[in-house]
């Protein structure tokens, strides 16, 4: 039975989003009513920021480089689709019932699930191969980690069905995260 622990997670990816700073002007303005201090365009008269240069990578951990393992969630995983400084192959579409016993399709979950995340780095293309994907699990285990704070570590089969009985018990896990290690 092949079991994941929630301890066996990556730490996280620190993305640096970098300016392109080398055409145009801006100038720092301050909103008159909040006072927050925004970028302004003085050539098109707007609140602009400057364009997207690309992204660096390096560790959350204080790392610097792209780390060999990463976790990511899928939050962030969209929004640098959105902007363009990630790209998915083999993407896989997945639902899964999340509502209460009896009526489990009153609240559907929807994964977007992936082969391979592209990071569009200022050094070139970064690719990392999805080995844990976002979508809702069967815990099989719940050993505990510290009696004194009741703090449990769950432990997954990723393999295993998620049946009626599985959710009835409550013996489930939603990882809204992928989990990828760098290809070579």
């Amino acid at each position: 039975m092949a079991k994941q622990s929630q301890a066996a997670r990556p730490v996280g990816l620190r993305i640096t989003k970098l300016a392109d700073t080398s055409t145009g002007r801006r100038e720092t303005r301050f909103d008159p009513t909040t006072g927050q201090k925004y970028l302004h365009n003085p050539d098109t008269g707007g609140a602009e920021p400057w364009p997207l240069a690309g992204i660096q990578l390096d560790g959350a951990d204080g790392s610097e480089g792209p780390p060999q393992t990463i976790g990511i969630s899928t939050t962030v995983v969209d929004n640098g689709r959105s902007e363009g400084w990630i790209e998915v192959e083999g993407e896989n579409v997945v639902h899964r019932p999340g509502g209460p016993p009896g009526n489990l399709w009153a609240v559907t979950h929807t994964f977007r699930q992936a082969d391979v995340l592209v990071f569009k780095t200022v050094d070139g293309d970064v690719r990392y191969r999805v080995t844990h994907q976002p979508d809702k699990y069967a815990v099989v285990d719940r050993p505990t980690v510290n009696a004194d704070k009741g703090l449990v570590r769950e432990e997954i089969d990723p393999d295993a069905e998620v049946t009626d009985e599985i959710y009835a018990a409550g013996d489930t896990r939603v990882d809204w995260y992928y989990v990828a290690s760098l290809e070579e």
